[in-house]
């Protein structure tokens, strides 16, 4: 469980600072809603990581983390007039997402085996 913990916080934290670089500097949102997608993006694609992660190559599970990431940010963007997203900072955060997604489970094996 501990393991389990580390790696969301990871994720989160990941996921915070590419939201962070991209859609509050570039988009000028505020940081309670750049932590609300980080949040909403580490909880969803953990549930999606269980669901598949050992029918689906590393890969595929990185590019659908990217497409939920941007996806979400775009939901926001639609539902919540402070929220605002440029389509470059949408590819750009879903491109870092999957970036991150993929080199991540690489760089934890070298120090521990991690699963999700």
């Amino acid at each position: 469980m501990k393991l389990k913990g580390t790696l969301l916080l990871a994720k989160f934290v990941m996921t915070f600072v590419f939201a962070g670089v991209t859609l509050a500097l570039f988009g000028k949102n505020a940081l309670g809603w750049i932590f609300l997608l980080a949040l909403l993006q580490t909880a969803l694609g953990y549930l999606g990581d269980l669901c598949v992660v050992e029918k689906v190559r590393s890969l595929a599970i990185a590019v659908g983390n990217g497409l939920t990431a941007a996806l979400i940010a775009y939901i926001l963007n639609i539902i919540a007039p402070a929220f605002h997203a440029t389509w470059a900072s949408l590819v750009i955060f879903g491109l870092l997402v999957a970036a991150g997604e993929y080199f991540m489970p690489i760089c934890l094996s070298r120090s521990k085996k991690a699963t999700p």
